[in-house]
């Protein structure tokens, strides 16, 4: 009896630990060749996390030293088209994981674990004999085996074993079909016939049936008198199966099967669970100016994509939108507007819409926070102030070192603190801006003014000539004159 190497190729870096079997590692959907010559069987447990669906051989003959005549591929996804029958030494029997493994275990993807089983053609298999010596006995029998695939099928008489596994397969099929009463499936031929027999006997799976990609595959699954978990292990191998996330089959199932399941107007629809959620997530980060259409629409996606609630928020934060309002901006997220623009003031910064939108954007997705953006304006506020810069870099904000400057400004022009703008008002973003005269012809940086100096520059304005304590000096010093020079008659 010749054997064949598992893998297309072989090298010592697959080589992992050996217990009841030998764990080798290949790449991610690798395919897996039979060892030996064989019949393939699928087991329908899962010893040792394998899963449901992986491959076990039934060789015709106990292969020296070993404690059986059965090989089972754990962690594989079994060929279902195989099951039942024989194979050549290094024909493709199935392919190992993409992701993790089948029950969701620590083993990693392209994982084989290969041994014998304790028995023939027990179904569950099971691991093989003894702690280590049955997964020691495969490394020997596989040492030194010839590389690539064989590839055609065996010919000439099967042996007993292989036929006594043969019938053990067509039974279960027999056996299901017997219990459930469903009775043999039309031919390909009759495919309407087809269809109403999937629809009746496999109601679960009836929605593939609209799933162009796997329809065929579904219809001659059934037409070839296949066990559900035999045409279950068919789909997951089409490509549609392996490319499409498990949330969007779900949803597709749901959209087929059970399509009040998507209705918002059903209070008790799974539409309306998720929803709920959704919601939830939008408040607990302040998102309140949503509408309800576009929560719905969010909804929908979550349930599509499988999205965790952190890529939910992440999706609520992009739908978030800071635009033009006149001369100034407005918000579907007004909450978070006002802290922008309230952290944009303390630091006497005006920044553009699309600065706002970015940020309320990256603060609502979770990706930023008001510390991300007061540090911005920091840094903003200290290169439009030098003279303030040092003060702004050990944590004042330019708004409280002006604030002296701001209640002088405004008790001098008679109005209130709240009206003295040093960000957009031309008058008073002067004072923060002042360029003092050459001094020995040198010019001098621009700085904020002193009292005294934004004393004397605000009563030099035509804004300060309209006020009570102008017109009050004016008064005063009509009156001195004419003490001192005497009454003009």
């Amino acid at each position: 009896m010749s054997f064949i190497w598992p893998f297309q190729s072989e090298s010592s870096s697959q080589f992992e630990r050996v217990d009841q079997g030998w764990d080798l590692q290949s790449t991610a959907g690798a395919p897996v060749y039979a060892i030996a010559d064989g019949v393939i069987g699928r087991s329908n447990a899962d010893p040792g996390g394998f899963g449901n669906d992986y491959p076990y051989e039934v060789l015709g003959t106990v292969p020296q030293g070993a404690p059986s005549n059965t090989v089972y591929y754990g962690h594989i996804h079994v060929d279902p088209s195989l099951i039942g029958k024989q194979v050549r030494a290094g024909q493709i029997i199935g392919y190992t994981n993409t992701t993790s493994n089948q029950n969701g275990s620590a083993a990693p993807p392209g994982w084989l674990e290969i041994g014998f089983a304790v028995s023939g053609t027990g179904n569950p298999v099971q691991h093989g004999e003894g702690a280590t010596g049955a997964g020691a006995a495969m490394k020997s029998l596989l040492t030194g085996a010839a590389v690539g695939p064989g590839g055609a099928p065996a010919s000439g008489p099967m042996s007993p074993a292989e036929t006594a596994a043969i019938a053990g397969m067509q039974g279960g099929v027999q056996t299901w079909q017997q219990t459930s009463g469903a009775g043999p499936a039309p031919p390909m031929s009759d495919i309407p016939a087809l269809v109403d027999y999937i629809k009746q006997n496999f109601p679960d799976d009836a929605w593939l049936l609209n799933v162009p990609e796997v329809a065929t595959t579904l219809e001659q699954a059934v037409s070839a008198g296949l066990t559900p978990d035999q045409i279950k292990a068919k789909m997951q191998q089409t490509d549609w199966w392996k490319h499409t996330s498990q949330a969007q089959i779900a949803y597709d199932q749901l959209k087929n099967q059970n399509p009040e399941e998507l209705n918002f107007r059903d209070p008790g629809s799974k539409a309306n669970a998720v929803l709920a959620n959704i919601n939830s997530v939008a408040a607990s980060v302040g998102l309140t100016g949503m509408s309800p259409a576009a929560l719905q629409q969010v909804a929908l996606q979550a349930m599509q994509y499988g999205w965790s609630n952190q890529q939910i928020q992440q999706h609520l934060g992009s739908m978030v939108r800071v635009t033009p309002n006149g001369a100034g901006v407005t918000s579907n997220d007004m909450a978070l507007l006002a802290q922008l623009e309230q952290a944009s003031g303390k630091y006497l910064y005006n920044p553009t819409q699309t600065m706002l939108n970015s940020y309320a954007q990256g603060i609502a997705s979770g990706r930023m926070t008001m510390d991300t953006y007061n540090a911005f304006l920091a840094e903003q506020a200290a290169q439009k102030y030098p003279s303030m810069a040092e003060a702004i870099m050990a944590g004042a904000t330019p708004d409280q070192i002006v604030d002296p400057l701001r209640t002088e400004a405004a008790s001098l022009m008679e109005v209130t603190p709240g009206q003295v703008n040093f960000i957009s008002d031309p008058l008073y973003s002067k004072i923060l801006n002042y360029t003092p005269p050459p001094v020995g012809g040198k010019a001098q940086a621009p700085r904020v003014m002193s009292t005294s100096e934004m004393d004397t520059y605000l009563r030099g304005t035509d804004q300060y000539g309209h006020t009570q304590g102008a017109r009050d000096s004016a008064s005063d010093l009509s009156a001195s004159i004419l003490k001192n020079f005497g009454e003009v008659r």
